[in-house]
């Protein structure tokens, strides 16, 4: 016998069959699984397993931008946000109505089939910022 094992969820009704029985509770993107905080589309999209709650997504610093993973080849949009304060009342992002450039990818790395690393670094538009936060909004096309 030879047996190969389909490991890959190009999708996210893909990855909620494989992941969660037909009448199980708590399985829709909004929903929170395993009751950690991050979405259950979060959890797909950043490659975190949705069953364990101390499998939380990771995006870290990197000089002055960030760093994350994504899934790759999936129906999911990934867009950088950026704020100059700490109010958070305003976030800004390339395509914004401001025209204006905030952040770029700097690197993207894969990691396996699957995943990749993607390194975000400041833009034009915050040149002399003394601070930026960041946050990474996933949606499904």
């Amino acid at each position: 016998w030879d047996l190969a094992l389909d490991t890959s969820s190009p999708t996210y009704a893909d990855w909620r069959t494989r992941f969660f029985s037909v009448n199980a509770p708590l399985a829709q993107p909004s929903d929170d699984a395993d009751e950690d905080g991050a979405e259950n589309l979060l959890e797909y999209a950043l490659g975190t397993d949705r069953r364990k709650a101390a499998s939380v997504p990771l995006i870290a610093s990197s000089g002055t931008g960030l760093r994350y993973t994504r899934r790759r080849g999936s129906n999911l949009d990934y867009v950088v946000e950026v704020s100059t304060n700490l109010n958070f009342t305003v976030w800004h992002y390339n395509g914004d109505t401001s025209a204006l450039v905030w952040t770029a990818e700097s690197s993207v790395t894969p990691i396996d089939t699957d995943y990749e690393s993607v390194v975000v670094t400041p833009g034009p538009a915050l040149a002399g910022e003394l601070k930026a936060f960041y946050r990474v909004r996933v949606s499904m096309q």
